[in-house]
């Protein structure tokens, strides 16, 4: 070989090092996995109103102080709710209640901390939870539960109506009273 190939093979081989040194000092640490389990995302409102239509009819809505719903699981948790849901049969029942979660998964809302519901048919609902059961178009009150309707008072631990309040069930400590 002669002088200049023994430079051009050196000076390859001198390069050729330099490039993997270079590739070996800068390529970037892996990130390391956190102990920490990911924050849920929230995205608040104020004066929020969620509704749920069924074949053109507004089934149900509830509007809110506060709402915050995770945008992962679309679950949503409200502050000074006041809800109506919306019979076939033109009756309006009214909920009110300091708190709720509504469960997008299962369209399940829950109230908490003292519930007061109306309907403009004359009945009325107290307790300290209540539970909208989608699935089976029905509510359940729970805890110190009173319902109030034309010639009948009922109180139970847990009530139970559905039918826009013209069946229910009372169940734990039940007192049943009915007017003449």
């Amino acid at each position: 070989m002669n002088d200049k190939a023994k430079m051009l093979v050196l000076a390859t081989a001198v390069f050729l090092a330099g490039m993997i040194v270079w590739t070996v000092f800068t390529v970037p640490p892996e990130p390391k996995a956190s102990d920490e389990p990911a924050k849920p995302q929230n995205v608040e409102y104020h004066s929020n109103t969620i509704t749920e239509e069924k074949n053109g009819r507004r089934i149900w809505d509830i509007k809110a102080d506060m709402s915050v719903t995770d945008v992962v699981t679309q679950d949503t948790t409200f502050t000074n709710a006041v809800g109506h849901y919306y019979q076939e049969n033109g009756m309006v029942v009214t909920l009110t209640a300091p708190k709720g979660v509504y469960a997008s998964e299962s369209k399940n809302i829950k109230l908490m901390g003292g519930v007061h519901v109306t309907t403009t048919e004359g009945a009325e609902l107290v307790s300290d939870a209540l539970e909208w059961v989608a699935s089976e178009d029905r509510l359940v009150a729970t805890g110190n539960a009173k319902l109030t309707q034309p010639g009948v008072l009922a109180e139970a631990d847990r009530i139970e109506a559905w039918a826009g309040f013209t069946a229910f069930r009372a169940s734990g400590n039940a007192r049943l009273v009915k007017e003449r």
